[in-house]
């Protein structure tokens, strides 16, 4: 009898050792399979606890653990947008360019060369900064390369 309750014993806390590595399901996480939401303007993304990574006059980087978003009222969202971008590092960490490119995809100015721990990121620019020379009208982007993925966010200053 001794031996039977060692084994259970046993059992018990070889699953609860599994459990508390594993837990009982899945880990959310953020996956290129996963939908789209089709009217994105109608959201709000909210930065949960964001910390300044790095700031000056012309950038401000930013970085949270978890992002949220919830539905709002279009009257409420801003019509114009800042010139920004935001990037997903889901490994350990990366190599992270961020640069600012003309209508052509010529490169403008390097932004940003750093390597990033895992976490959400936005990078958002000050472009009314620019003096000399001044950017003229007309359409940007912002492009960053990380993890062997690209993101491309437009932006203009008409």
């Amino acid at each position: 009898m001794a031996r039977s309750a060692q084994g259970k014993y046993l059992v018990l806390m070889v699953i609860a050792l599994v459990m508390s590595l594993f837990g009982c399901g899945r880990r959310m996480s953020i996956s290129e399979e996963q939908p789209v939401l089709q009217d994105r303007s109608a959201y709000e993304i909210f930065w949960v606890e964001p910390q300044i990574v790095m700031s000056d006059s012309l950038i401000t980087l930013i970085r949270s653990d978890r992002i949220d978003s919830a539905k709002a009222d279009p009257s409420e969202l801003i019509a114009h947008r800042p010139a920004a971008i935001d990037v997903c590092i889901q490994q350990p960490a990366c190599n992270v360019s961020i640069g600012m490119y003309d209508s052509n995809l010529r490169l403008l100015r390097p932004l940003l060369v750093k390597d990033l721990t895992a976490g959400y990121y936005r990078l958002t620019l000050q472009f009314d900064r620019f003096r000399e020379p001044a950017l003229p009208p007309g359409r940007y982007f912002l492009k960053a390369d990380y993890c062997g993925k690209t993101e491309m966010s437009m932006f203009s200053n008409q």
